[in-house]
Formats: C-alpha cells, sequence, structure tokens
C-alpha cells in the first residue's frame, strides 16, 4: 500500500485506523458505563 499510493496515501490510511480504533474504544467504554473521568483519561492516552 505504501509503494501504490506514496506517502500521503500511506499515512491518510493510517490516520483512519487510529481513528476507528479510538472510536471503538470509546464506543465501548460507554455500552459498559464507565464513568467520564475513565473515558476523558482513554481520549488523553489515545
Amino acid at each position: 500500500m505504501y509503494y501504490g499510493g506514496g506517502e500521503a496515501a500511506f499515512n491518510a490510511h493510517v490516520k483512519r485506523i487510529e481513528e476507528a480504533a479510538v472510536d471503538s474504544i470509546q464506543a465501548d467504554l460507554r455500552l459498559r458505563g464507565t464513568s467520564e473521568l475513565t473515558e476523558t483519561l482513554v481520549e488523553e492516552r489515545c
């Protein structure tokens, strides 16, 4: 993928994966009923 689309395309793809992972973690925490403090800490770590 890196060679096919160049560095910019590769970095954009990695960024989308990272954002999807953070969204997934946040959704899971909300479903578990965690506190707002826990969610804030996870957001800062991600």
